[in-house]
């Protein structure tokens, strides 16, 4: 005699990580094991380190384009930091970003409390020659964006069609901050404004400004707009996302 719940029905769709952007990932992945292979004979802190900062790259460049730029550019500045400094981190310093990027390669920490993006792999693990080569690999990961060159994105576009036929209104969660701005501009492109409404929610808004754009899109959908929302871990919970949606897309299982 209990409530009559709907079914929960789940699938997977894959891509495949190929052309420029699988050229990049392969090469960014080879620069994490350099990083590594750095780290042979110095202290096990730091070993473990450079094994941290490798898979928080990595992480990032599978996301998306625009999280492997930022953190590219994030690994870039420390670099350059470093270099102006004419010195390497300290104990103290390498502790702080161990743990920050313990969190971005492995756990899934309170997304508010920092961005991903800035977690990148840590100060004193790169060489001053590096500098040209995260600013070429920056450089391939800006021309990746949209769904010409990013295969993920062109499969999620697919699916969210799809769910937009089926009459669903979907929420795309992703892991990191420029992810979810990016995949909000690339649906706002793909999606008929005069229909639909997209609109990205991350950890950067304060908890009132986040509820108050769920607001928004709930009076998109009274107004008979269909809403589509694109969203970090911030949204995983505390506020209430069934009455306005009722399809989720996890965009970061990986």
């Amino acid at each position: 005699n209990g409530a009559d719940f709907p079914d929960r029905e789940t699938r997977e769709a894959t891509y495949t990580l190929c052309g420029d952007w699988g050229e990049l990932f392969n090469d960014v992945l080879e620069y994490a094991r350099e990083l590594v292979r750095r780290s042979a004979g110095a202290s096990k802190f730091r070993q473990r380190m450079s094994w941290w900062a490798a898979l928080a790259l990595l992480r990032c460049v599978s996301s998306s384009p625009a999280a492997a730029s930022a953190s590219l550019r994030t690994k870039l500045l420390n670099l350059q930091s470093l270099d102006d400094s004419g010195g390497t981190a300290n104990e103290e310093q390498l502790a702080g970003d161990l743990e920050a990027m313990a969190a971005l390669a492995v756990l899934d920490g309170a997304e508010e409390e920092f961005g991903a993006e800035e977690a990148a792999p840590g100060s004193d693990l790169s060489s001053p020659e590096d500098a040209d080569h995260l600013q070429d690999l920056i450089a391939r990961a800006d021309l990746l964006r949209g769904k010409a060159h990013d295969p993920k994105l062109k499969q999620l576009i697919k699916e969210v069609k799809g769910l937009l036929q089926e009459e669903f209104r979907p929420v795309i969660f992703c892991r990191f901050r420029p992810t979810a701005h990016y995949l909000a501009e690339q649906l706002a492109e793909e999606l008929p404004k005069r229909t639909h409404v997209v609109m990205a929610v991350t950890g950067e808004l304060p908890p009132e400004e986040r509820l108050l754009r769920i607001r928004e899109l709930q009076q998109e959908l009274a107004n008979g707009k269909i809403p589509v929302l694109v969203a970090t871990d911030c949204l995983s919970e505390g506020i209430d996302l069934q009455h306005t949606f009722d399809a989720v897309v996890h965009y970061d299982l990986c």
